[in-house]
Formats: C-alpha cells, sequence, structure tokens
C-alpha cells in the first residue's frame, strides 16, 4: 500500500487523500515522522480539518515532540470540541 500511494503522490503531488492515507500507513509501520510529515502536507494542500489536526498530534506524541502535541489537538478541538481522538491526544501531552 505504501508503494502505491507514494507513487499517487508522484503522479499528483495535491492528491491530498493519498496524503492522508499514506500518513496513516507510514504510523501503523512506526515511521511516525514520514507519517507526521505526510499529515503536515495534507494539511497544508488545505482546507484545514480537525480530524487532520489530531492525527498530527498523535505523531507529535509518537516523536516525544508533546507541546507541539498539545498544541494540534487545541486546533483539532477549537473546530470540533467533539473530537475523541484530539481530546485523548490532548490528555496524553498534558501528562507528559
Amino acid at each position: 500500500a505504501i508503494a502505491k500511494l507514494e507513487n499517487a503522490i508522484r503522479i499528483d503531488p495535491a492528491y491530498r487523500d493519498a496524503h492522508l492515507n499514506l500518513g496513516v500507513q507510514y504510523a501503523r509501520v512506526g515511521r511516525s515522522a514520514d507519517a507526521r510529515a505526510e499529515f503536515q502536507r495534507a494539511l497544508d494542500i488545505g482546507p484545514p480539518m480537525a480530524p487532520i489536526y489530531a492525527d498530527l498530534a498523535f505523531t507529535s506524541l509518537a516523536l516525544r515532540q508533546y507541546r507541539e502535541a498539545e498544541a494540534f489537538a487545541h486546533k483539532a478541538l477549537e473546530m470540533d470540541p467533539a473530537n475523541s481522538g484530539a481530546q485523548r491526544a490532548l490528555q496524553y501531552a498534558s501528562q507528559r
């Protein structure tokens, strides 16, 4: 799946869903820095979405970047106060 998503992005660098899915795949195999970069690219393509900020928060946690994780979680919660992923990420980040 990773190779196919990377190829899709080579063909169309603005293919947001491919960046999001590649981020998920990278996170699943422990490539947290790569996952975070893909989520950031998806966010840069726009428009901003709470789930992407939550993904950025979780990958920041995996990288032990707790302040960044808190900031991303807060952004997600500003957009969607009921986002349970962002709530969990914020809870984990604030315990560090």
